[in-house]
């Protein structure tokens, strides 16, 4: 973590000496947090940290800074002339690497991790079932430096309050919010005593949501649950008759789907203007415009989605266009395939870029086809088609390593999301 503005030359004991002595507020150290392991036999459903961010208003006091003559003591009678700090976001950059090894350790410690090991590489489309992460809302810190030396060193003691933000990557969405308060000190004077204080804060906010029962109820419910979802009423379409297409015809079924600042895929399976896409591309939205391999733009209305499928049914006026013809056959190992969409930016519209079906995949009870095609950002909720230019399955996930694809990308089934939306061919 990178903390700017401390370190001190002289001259700031002189600042500090001209500004006066200021009165800091009375301050409290939280009594380290306490928590129970979890009991070995417990059902604890993987979780991980994803990051941490700051909501701190910008100028507002988090800390006061003081001296002391001889050596810094934690006790309020023994720093010298404590004056306000003032919050500048661009001092801070926070490493969600170490805050991720700090929850590791604690969650380990207390039994939600059995066996970890450092994992590179998500085991899944969404890696584990749970991802946490932090939003610092308050810090109040005091701080003493012992001047003689440079860099100045510091102690210190710190009261943080996080808000835990816990998504679910089976609804794709975030399932609960926990709040905690906790503190933590370093006693030690150190050159790096304030990032040490900070993490020993972080370290107590991690051990208390730990400790919270709302937590621990999630992440101990049976494997495999999913928010309560009423079951959907069968919505008839016309389908497109089965027959071999061009693939540069097929990709005039594609579309682009915009919503706000974010931007996917989609591709109309019937002539009453049926598109499919992901839930995550269309998010909360109840219209989204839908743009046209050619340029033309329209509205789409979201009529249903499924959120742990990650599929959504987007109803839009189609024009001419032809739909695309679903397969009736599940992909074949190592069938040639093509994925159309939108990659990264609206003026790579009807890309296609070609590959095999590599494997299919059971995730979290979930069916997968796993292709080598190339898919980027932006490809979400286009079509994977066969080389009839009938859909096998619709793009979903891809991994990547540095943000760089490695061709291990994931598609939804046909069938499978046809049969999450309750979509049915009119007889």
């Amino acid at each position: 973590m990178r903390v700017a503005g401390w370190t001190v030359a002289a001259i700031a004991v002189g600042l500090c000496m001209a500004e006066g002595a200021f009165a800091a507020p009375a301050f409290v150290l939280p009594p380290p947090v306490q928590v129970a392991p979890l009991p070995a036999n417990s059902p604890a459903q993987s979780v991980s940290f994803v990051r941490g961010a700051f909501q701190i208003s910008e100028g507002a006091t988090w800390a006061y800074e003081g001296t002391s003559t001889l050596t810094c003591s934690l006790a309020p009678s023994a720093i010298l002339l404590p004056r306000p700090v003032k919050w500048k976001a661009a001092d801070w950059e926070l490493e969600s690497a170490r805050m991720a090894s700090v929850f590791r350790e604690e969650a380990t410690r207390a039994g939600f991790l059995r066996g970890s090991t450092v994992n590179l590489f998500d085991s899944g489309p969404s890696g584990d079932r749970y991802q946490v992460a932090a939003l610092i809302t308050a810090m109040d810190g005091r701080f003493c430096g012992s001047y003689e030396y440079r860099p100045v060193p510091y102690n210190g003691r710190m009261r943080m309050s996080v808000e835990w933000q816990v998504f679910d990557t089976l609804a794709r969405q975030v399932v609960k919010r926990v709040p905690t308060e906790a503190g933590g000190e370093e006693r030690k004077v150190l050159e790096d005593g304030i990032e040490r204080v900070f993490f020993a804060a972080f370290r107590e906010n991690v051990k208390a949501l730990l400790a919270s029962e709302e937590f621990r109820a999630l992440i101990t419910s049976a494997p495999g649950t999913a928010p309560t979802v009423t079951a959907l009423s069968p919505l008839p379409f016309r389908p497109a008759a089965v027959a071999k297409r061009p693939i540069a015809s097929a990709a005039e079924a594609v579309a682009s789907v915009f919503t706000g600042d974010g931007l996917g895929s989609g591709f109309l399976i019937s002539s009453d203007g049926y598109l499919l896409t992901n839930h995550h591309v269309v998010g909360r939205a109840k219209y989204v415009k839908v743009r046209w391999s050619d340029g033309a733009e329209t509205v789409g209305e979201v009529l249903r989605s499924d959120a742990r499928r990650d599929v959504a049914i987007i109803k839009a006026d189609p024009g001419h266009r032809t739909p695309l013809a679903l397969s009736e056959t599940p992909a074949g190992l190592g069938e040639a395939v093509f994925a159309i969409g939108t990659p990264l930016d609206a003026k790579f519209q009807g890309s296609v870029t070609k590959g095999v079906v590599s494997a299919t995949r059971t995730y979290e009870g979930l069916p997968y086809i796993q292709s080598d095609v190339t898919i980027n950002g932006g490809n979400s909720g286009g079509p994977l088609i066969d080389e009839a230019g009938s859909v096998l399955g619709m793009t979903v996930s891809g991994m990547d390593i540095s943000g760089a694809p490695v061709g291990i990308n994931l598609f939804i089934p046909i069938a499978d999301a046809l049969k999450a939306l309750a979509l049915t061919p009119a007889s």
